[in-house]
């Protein structure tokens, strides 16, 4: 079995899966399904929405938050 996109990342990073969560402002349970790459309910394959994909990017690049004023 490959893994995901998703787990790579959390690999490439260094997070555990709860980390990842912390990080990216997601729910553990919805973390664990983009790791296994399938919904829980539903079965089918799930992939990071683009909110998600950019937040990753902005992690792995350890962008700063938008300044507040």
């Amino acid at each position: 079995m490959t893994k995901t996109a998703f787990a790579r990342w959390l690999d490439k990073m260094g997070y555990t899966q709860e980390a990842g969560r912390a990080a990216l402002g997601l729910s553990l349970s919805h973390v664990k399904q983009l790791c296994a790459g399938v919904h829980r309910t539903r079965g089918n394959t799930i992939k990071p929405d683009l909110r998600t994909r950019l937040a990753m990017r902005a992690v792995e690049k350890k962008l700063k938050p938008w300044p507040e004023d």
